[in-house]
């Protein structure tokens, strides 16, 4: 006779799941959940699963109102890290529903996609879930609320004046509720969120979009309503109405509009940003990395280090001195400034400080959640002496020191397929050591530095954070 496996577990014999794949048990779930007999397996199997394999026996009766008690004693919201299983729980059981909201912040971090599910399941119900609803709409959360009023907005806005008096007074932490504490600084909801917002008003409710416009004109300094209102022709119209009001605001747009309305902004305002953005510009157009600067909120520190660093030089130069896979570099006065990409290491520490290799007298990186910089600002002293004609024995003692510090390169030095990642310091007395007069003889004579502070590892490193060729 065939192996059954929905008949053996319903007998009461289950050993035999350890010994499936990976695949096989997920697909024995299902069937278990399909089958007939899913109450009866779940009795028969219950108190063995529960001392040996808890999470199977969680996927098997978590959505069974028959087994709440087995399934609070085992369930965590780690678990309900997909929209079916929350969906399930909230339809299918009597508690569910409750345990979703009191534990909302921890599966919000596991996954905040799943915000969205339970919002909609509860619209769904919505005269049996108002309570819920009401708890949504105040979260402490702004992020989550925020996402609460998204929904609101995008696919049940008939609700609105029943959930919000005004929607634009719960954009802070304050909530106005009774007996809560007035605070004179309450949290503000993210620039991103609240400037989405505005852009679904914008786009579905004429009568908001100037509440929501206006209140974040008064109450943040900069925000993304032109970036947004950009992507529409009908925005591009609103956008022209007051330009200059909101170009002024721009959070990260700036270098777009400039671009776009350079002939619709006033002189005296392009002025200010023309004096710089002149200043990086390849072959008359303006260099591509500067959009980076830009959408990372970096252009201040630009300003400020250009400022600062040509106050610091002897010869006020300005001009572009080349490019990289990952920065664009500037001279600027007697120092170098590079606009920077990305970075091939994401490492926590991407450089170390070494002799070796030119300081950094400015370092800003923007980086994503794994750590990968995005975008940023780098400043050395200006070197104007090639290495290419250093000899070959310099590379080898480069190479030697570097190993005997605890490092490696896994770069090209110089003649590289994107130029040379090395130059000579005018004075070893330049070099990254409070030492110098320690300094090696062959680094006296021939002050070979790495000027690419990237892809330098420890040697011990295994394993070691790199983006690959065409990141």
């Amino acid at each position: 006779m065939a192996f059954n496996p929905i008949d053996q577990l319903a007998s009461g014999n289950a050993y035999f799941i350890f010994n499936l794949t990976e695949y096989d048990r997920k697909t024995l779930i299902e069937d278990i959940r399909k089958s007939p007999k899913r109450n009866i397996i779940i009795k028969k199997n219950a108190r063995f699963l529960m001392k040996l394999y808890r999470g199977f026996l969680l996927y098997i009766c978590y959505d069974v109102e028959e087994f709440k008690n087995l399934t609070q004693k085992i369930i965590t919201p780690k678990f309900l890290n997909n929209s079916s299983k929350v969906f399930n729980l909230m339809n299918n059981t009597s508690w569910g529903t409750d345990y979703i909201i009191n534990n909302i912040d921890e599966i919000y971090k596991n996954n905040e996609d799943i915000i969205n599910t339970i919002i909609s399941t509860l619209f769904m119900n919505y005269e049996n879930n108002k309570k819920y609803i009401k708890q949504l709409s105040i979260h402490k959360n702004l992020h989550i609320r925020y996402i609460f009023m998204r929904n609101l907005l995008l696919y049940n806005q008939d609700k609105l004046p029943e959930i919000y008096d005004d929607i634009t007074k719960y954009l802070t932490s304050y909530t106005y509720q009774e007996y809560e504490q007035i605070t004179f600084f309450p949290e503000k909801m993210n620039i991103k969120d609240i400037s989405d917002l505005a852009n679904i008003t914008f786009n579905t409710n004429s009568h908001l979009w100037p509440l929501f416009k206006n209140y974040i004109l008064s109450n943040y300094k900069t925000n993304d309503i032109a970036e947004n209102l950009s992507t529409s022709k009908e925005g591009k119209k609103e956008l022209e109405k007051d330009l200059e009001t909101l170009f002024e605001t721009s959070r990260r747009y700036k270098i777009h509009l400039i671009k776009q309305y350079k002939n619709k902004l006033s002189k005296q305002l392009l002025e200010e940003y023309l004096k710089y953005l002149n200043m990086f510009k390849k072959n008359n157009n303006y260099d591509s990395a500067i959009e980076k600067i830009f959408t990372y909120e970096l252009y201040e520190k630009l300003k400020e280090y250009t400022d600062k660093y040509l106050s610091l030089s002897k010869t006020q130069d300005v001009y572009h001195l080349g490019e990289g896979t990952t920065c664009s570099a500037y001279r600027i006065g007697d120092f170098t400034l590079k606009l920077v990409k990305t970075k091939w290491s994401y490492e926590d520490i991407i450089c170390p400080n070494l002799y070796l290799i030119a300081k950094n007298l400015e370092e800003d990186y923007i980086r994503d959640q794994e750590g990968i910089v995005k975008a940023g600002l780098e400043v050395q002293k200006y070197l104007s002496k090639s290495a290419k004609n250093v000899p070959y024995q310099t590379i080898q003692e480069f190479r030697k020191e570097l190993t005997r510090m605890g490092y490696k390169l896994n770069d090209s030095m110089i003649n590289g397929q994107c130029g040379d990642n090395c130059l000579l310091l005018d004075d070893y007395h330049d070099a990254d050591t409070r030492y110098p007069e320690n300094l090696p003889e062959w680094f006296k004579e021939t002050p070979l530095v790495l000027v690419d502070r990237d892809r330098v590892y420890r040697i011990e490193q295994d394993y070691i954070k790199q983006q690959k060729s065409g990141y």
